[in-house]
């Protein structure tokens, strides 16, 4: 039996992995970056050696993280250990959680399987949900106030039943990037509106690349239900892009 010394590091391990993810980077990618052996990092992050204080600084300067917030979402990772589950698909717009969503709620295990599902749909949320298990996320379908929500406690991602597709992806991925982002539920407006702005931002970057943005609104043009559907994500997630190019000054491909 693991002691309690033991449980710790594997939980900083595995958040330290799920970060290096959330970042598009990978495990040897990493290990060049911060000068160490590939066999080291991958040691240290599934628990199988001891984490030196060095590397865990060195991978959080490269990832852009302060270590003691990799440290917390570690300790809330420990503190629901055992909580992950799987899903389906999903509606429309997100929320960070309220007190009202703390009614008990059960995992949800999707009855999807791969030979009746298709293609598209099952790679890419299959995607989110292994990032959701690296992240120590719980995921559950329950109805509620809105189609999906955050609850950083239990740390558990809510989503709405029947929901379509490309919604499916979009909803999914935004839940992610507030519990990716630290976020708390509040009741302050302006503060609520700039958490939901960064979650979509987030869910973008993971859900649409430059060179498929343009090639959308090539085919497309800018109509934006149209780009949507291209993309396979909602408008919301478009504008978020929209937004991410346009300060980020990137040049979309002809």
């Amino acid at each position: 039996m693991k002691t309690p010394a033991e449980q710790f590091n594997e939980a900083v391990g595995r958040q330290m992995r799920a970060e290096i993810a959330a970042a598009r980077s990978s495990i040897a990618a990493m290990a060049r970056n911060v000068g160490i052996a590939r066999s080291a990092l991958d040691n240290y992050v599934t628990g199988k050696r001891a984490i030196p204080v060095p590397v865990v600084y060195a991978v959080c300067a490269t990832l852009g993280v302060e270590p003691h917030v990799l440290v917390a979402r570690a300790e809330e990772r420990l503190a629901a250990d055992g909580m992950s589950a799987i899903v389906t698909p999903l509606r429309r717009r997100t929320d960070v959680a309220t007190p009202r969503d703390n009614a008990r709620e059960v995992a949800f295990e999707s009855g999807s399987t791969r030979e009746t599902d298709t293609d598209d749909l099952y790679e890419p949320m299959q995607q989110l949900l292994r990032l959701a298990d690296e992240f120590g996320l719980r995921v559950i379908e329950r109805t509620g106030p809105t189609p999906g929500g955050f609850q950083p406690v239990t740390r558990t991602i809510r989503l709405a039943p029947g929901m379509s597709r490309r919604t499916a992806r979009s909803v999914l991925a935004h839940e992610l990037g507030h519990a990716h982002l630290g976020h708390q539920p509040t009741w302050q407006a302006g503060f609520r509106a700039r958490q939901e702005r960064q979650a979509d931002e987030w869910a973008a970057r993971r859900l649409i690349t430059p060179a498929a943005y343009a090639a959308a609104e090539q085919l497309r043009g800018t109509h934006l239900a149209s780009l949507a559907f291209e993309l396979d994500v909602t408008i919301e997630i478009v504008l978020a892009f929209q937004r991410v190019l346009r300060r980020e000054h990137l040049a979309i491909p002809a």
